[in-house]
């Protein structure tokens, strides 16, 4: 059986154009349960996943509400001088808290004010009222950095709304997307503060839970829908809309946890990106597109809607009851028609990402004895391979449509290549390979072995049809 590098590599090929040496290529991306698909993933550090027992115990955690309403329990806390803030002197007092924020003894940060953001002029927000419901202006983080305030997902909007006395600022880098809020912290909270997991270091914030718990970098690769250079997905939400059961499962809390955010992160993308063929197959249509590129990105589109189904019953089963995603916001969306800016999404959004995005779940599948779990991987697998085919034979199509494109077309190739085989996914992440979730180091080889071995000679190809012209 050929490797699935070689399976990408003649589909990708056969996609622009290019003759692919097709004596062994009726091949079947699926990956039966015994075959070897080409990969040294090291599983050990799946400690059996599948056959754990939850030995968790109950613990009263039950806190008198007249001692927990009212109380500050930060100690000690001071303005923060995140956020923008030039004057980290300013004390509780002063009645003029920068952005609102305050940082407890133990580094964790609350919000006690409403106050206006204050960070630069690019700001997407100043104050409350310039969000919708449910939402609060808040500075994002990223790593030390605090930059522009923007709209983020409250449930509370300072300590009085909270039972605790604390309202919590949660900021996450999940891969792919900055995920910011604002949840009143309880005595039933995971974390209040970044640490040591059981899978390495690992940030605390607001899970899809709404409660604080330790998270972890895991974002699927796939068609992305991009909202101003950011990823867009819903929020998860308690709702049997796109799961209409439940099945049971035979792992530990603690392993089920993990596999529902797991599972859960990767149908927000699924289920995102059917917006995103969507507004691919209007592109097509104002460049003239012919019927055929049209029809096939829409039934895309129809695949990620059954992908979103399956990853968010996967998701419901690990958590234990319906998991679906919420509204999507859409606000500033844009339709980019220009040749130039159509290139530019298709190059990084999907010619690079939906090939890898084939690869992690061939891996996946590979590894993965759950039965359920491995049948819902193979058949995505199988699905996304197909979208990568389209993903380059729109590119061949653009490129021959419009020729003056070629120098910018290589130019976003070589760079995205560049990033994708020497970029760090993350420093730390849970690894159950077993239950279709492989390391982060086995993802990342996987990766720089389908760009070498299968992106660059695409491109190769490409070019070269295209200097022999």
């Amino acid at each position: 059986m050929r490797t699935p590098s070689a399976v990408i590599l003649a589909a990708l090929l056969t996609a622009v154009g290019c003759s692919p040496d097709t004596s062994d290529s009726d091949v079947d991306s699926e990956v039966e349960p015994g075959t070897d698909a080409g990969t040294d993933a090291d599983t050990d550090a799946d400690t059996d996943a599948d056959t754990d027992v939850d030995t968790d115990t109950d613990v009263d955690t039950d806190t008198d509400s007249d001692t927990m309403a009212g109380s500050f329990a930060c100690g000690d806390p001071l303005p923060s001088a995140v956020g923008g803030c030039l004057e980290p002197e300013w004390m509780l007092n002063s009645g003029d808290l920068c952005n609102g924020l305050v940082e407890c003894a133990d580094g964790s940060i609350n919000r006690m004010a409403a106050a206006p953001a204050i960070v630069n002029a690019s700001n997407l927000c100043t104050t409350d009222a310039d969000c919708g419901a449910d939402q609060a202006c808040l500075v994002e983080i990223i790593g030390d950095d605090w930059t522009n305030a923007q709209c983020v997902p409250a449930s509370c909007n300072t300590g009085v709304d909270c039972m605790s006395g604390e309202c919590g600022v949660g900021v996450h880098f999940d891969g792919c997307s900055l995920w910011g809020g604002l949840a009143c912290r309880t005595v039933e909270d995971d974390c209040r503060i970044d640490g040591d997991g059981d899978f390495g270091p690992m940030e605390c914030s607001i899970g899809w839970t709404g409660e604080f718990e330790l998270v972890f970098q895991d974002c699927a690769i796939g068609r992305p829908l991009r909202v101003d250079g950011t990823n867009q997905m819903a929020r998860i939400a308690h709702t049997d809309s796109w799961c209409d059961h439940v099945d049971s499962h035979n792992v530990s809390s603690q392993h089920a946890q993990i596999l529902a955010t797991h599972w859960a992160g990767i149908a927000a993308m699924e289920h995102a990106s059917v917006a995103s063929f969507n507004r691919v197959s209007l592109q097509l249509m104002a460049l003239g597109a012919p019927a055929d590129l049209v029809r096939r990105t829409s039934e895309a589109a129809l695949d990620e809607i059954r992908h979103a189904e399956q990853t968010f019953a996967l998701a419901s089963r690990f958590a234990g009851s319906p998991v679906g995603p919420g509204p999507l916001d859409l606000s500033g969306l844009t339709l980019d028609t220009s040749p130039e800016g159509v290139l530019t999404d298709l190059i990084e959004e999907a010619c690079i990402r939906e090939t890898l995005g084939v690869a992690e779940a061939l891996l996946a599948a590979e590894q993965c004895t759950d039965l359920d779990t491995r049948r819902i991987l193979s058949a995505i697998a199988d699905d996304e391979l197909r979208h990568a085919q389209l993903a380059w034979s729109t590119l061949a199509w653009l490129l021959d449509a419009h020729p003056s494109l070629w120098p910018q077309a290589h130019s976003l190739l070589n760079d995205a290549l560049t990033e994708a085989s020497t970029g760090q996914l993350a420093s730390a992440g849970p690894a159950l390979p077993r239950m279709g979730l492989p390391s982060l180091a086995d993802k990342q080889t996987t990766h720089r072995n389908v760009v070498e071995t299968s992106l660059r000679p695409v491109v190769e190809a490409l070019f070269t049809e295209r200097l022999a012209a």
